[in-house]
């Protein structure tokens, strides 16, 4: 089963933003094109270009619908396939160091250690780096296991 075509929107030229997340969409379908997906997610994907090419309302209702659509896409996706975009682990990381190192900071100044100016922001950037750098490592192995989106 193959996945149905986009059709070209009217006064896509002349609004920048619709442009551009139409062409985000119209790429994300033409990579997902040349993987080996699953029916469920193909009749998925299918559903949300459906529901675009049906709808019909201001540019602005338009590009909340086709951003809708690409987050319905990328959730399927990562959760069916384990299929995520370029950055994804390093980005989530990053959030969850800054949250331990945060954390940390608070417990280390709780304990009795003196509550000094630098002790949040120091935690706090250490738990970054270190979640940036476990988050690089589970981006490039998943990208040898050819799981990112371009």
């Amino acid at each position: 089963m193959k996945l149905i075509q986009l059709k070209q929107l009217k006064n896509v030229e002349h609004n920048q933003k619709l442009n551009k997340v139409y062409l985000y969409f119209l790429n994300l379908t033409t990579d997902l094109e040349n993987r080996q997906l699953s029916l469920n997610v193909i009749d998925i994907i299918n559903e949300e270009i459906n529901n675009i090419n049906k709808f019909s309302g201001t540019n602005k209702e338009v590009i909340k619908n086709i951003e809708l659509s690409i987050k319905n896409v990328l959730i399927t996706i990562e959760k069916e396939l384990d299929i995520v975009l370029k950055q994804h682990y390093q980005r989530l990381w990053m959030i969850y160091g800054m949250i331990i190192g945060t954390l940390f900071s608070i417990i280390v100044t709780t304990i009795g250690y003196e509550n000094t100016w630098y002790t949040f922001p120091t935690g706090t950037s250490i738990g970054l780096l270190l979640g940036l750098i476990a988050g690089k490592k589970k981006d490039s192995t998943v990208k040898k296991r050819n799981l990112q989106l371009n």
